[in-house]
């Protein structure tokens, strides 16, 4: 099973700011319940 992400533009300007071995990680699994609490939040905001 393949995969795509997609981003919302401000998850994109968000991400650019970081450098590339910070952007693995965040694009890698997350066990952390921040990353899922904020992508629920822009989710709301943006209707999706």
């Amino acid at each position: 099973m393949s995969w795509r992400i997609e981003y919302l533009e401000e998850a994109k300007k968000d991400l650019k700011k970081l450098d590339r071995s910070a952007q693995i990680i965040v694009i890698s699994a997350q066990a952390d319940e921040q990353i899922y609490i904020e992508a629920t939040k822009r989710r709301t905001k943006h209707e999706l």
